[in-house]
């Protein structure tokens, strides 16, 4: 277990805190517990960052800036969201329930909040949603020719390239919840692709040996910047 800090919530306190904070973005809740808190969308640019940080760059991981700037990317992927959750549910029939802010006793400097959250033959499921603004017109396979794209292809499918941050991200909300996997969704208006996610032990260590030093060196300057 790796807490590195004094006030460290009980099982309970997180129970409560994912479900005061299930609307998410629209939630103050939500937006008041992932402060200070580095959260899985963050992970691989704290693994992979430069050995020295500025401010700026501690505010955006520690989610302390007072009015994060919204692209058009991420504005698309809102609006489309619920969409995409329909076109799941009428492909699986699995119904998606609302899942907030999730935090865990054990490294409780870390937070996820995934998509949505669903139960298939008595585990859980998450749920992460992504609508590539740049390939909205495409088909998924067609994304798949940029190189930049999250999913590549091979014999077996389509999978999540484990070098993109999203495999970082779902990785990271795996570890958090503690869920047994998780529906990797892809959705545009011409298509949908549902990649099954399972857990990466190994990578999962990885990232939190990386994120437990990372915090402990910079927990001063989120402490200072909290207040």
């Amino acid at each position: 277990m790796c807490r590195l800090d004094s006030n460290t919530p009980s099982m309970e306190e997180c129970r409560n805190i994912e479900q005061t904070t299930r609307e998410q973005a629209e939630c103050e809740e939500w937006h008041k517990r992932r402060r200070g808190r580095i959260t899985s969308s963050k992970f691989k640019s704290v693994i992979r960052r430069r050995k020295f940080c500025h401010d700026n760059f501690l505010l955006s991981i520690f989610n302390l800036n007072r009015k994060p700037v919204e692209y058009a990317a991420t504005l698309y992927g809102k609006e489309n969201e619920r969409e995409a959750k329909s076109e799941y549910f009428k492909k699986t029939g699995r119904k998606i329930e609302k899942c907030g802010f999730i935090v865990n006793p054990n490294f409780p400097f870390l937070g996820a909040s995934p998509d949505g959250k669903f139960y298939e033959n008595g585990n859980i499921g998450l749920v992460e949603v992504k609508c590539p603004y740049k390939h909205r017109k495409d088909t998924v396979e067609k994304a798949v020719d940029d190189k930049k794209f999250c999913l590549c292809k091979n014999a077996r499918g389509l999978f999540l390239k484990p070098s993109h941050e999203y495999y970082y991200q779902v990785q990271g909300q795996l570890m958090i919840s503690g869920a047994d996997f998780l529906d990797f969704i892809v959705y545009t208006k011409k298509d949908l692709a549902i990649i099954r996610i399972e857990k990466d032990l190994p990578f999962m260590r990885f990232m939190l040996l990386y994120l437990s030093k990372f915090y402990a060196e910079h927990q001063d300057f989120k402490i200072l910047k909290k207040k």
